[in-house]
């Protein structure tokens, strides 16, 4: 009997790793990085997209813009070139 209580607490035991690695398996299926890069290329599709609706043309200040547009998505996630290059979005 003391064996098989012995089994029983190993075969508990590993269940729980099993559970936790499956909770941490799919945690991480739905987390996403995004890193300061992200939003620069971000940044570039949005002023590419301004000229293609004529909104801007190919000569105003485009990098001005680009570095706005990145600026502001920087400041609403929180990121910074030098203390939290990335983050992770659940």
């Amino acid at each position: 009997m003391n064996r098989l209580n012995i089994k029983i607490a190993q075969l508990e035991k590993d269940r729980a790793k099993l559970l936790k690695e499956n909770r941490e398996l799919n945690q991480n299926k739905h987390q996403r990085t995004i890193s300061y890069d992200d939003t620069r290329d971000v940044a570039i599709r949005c002023v590419d997209e301004l000229i293609d609706l004529k909104i801007i043309s190919e000569n105003d200040h485009n990098f001005e813009i680009q570095d706005l547009i990145q600026d502001q998505i920087n400041k609403v996630l929180g990121l910074d070139i030098d203390n939290k290059f990335k983050i992770n979005i659940i």
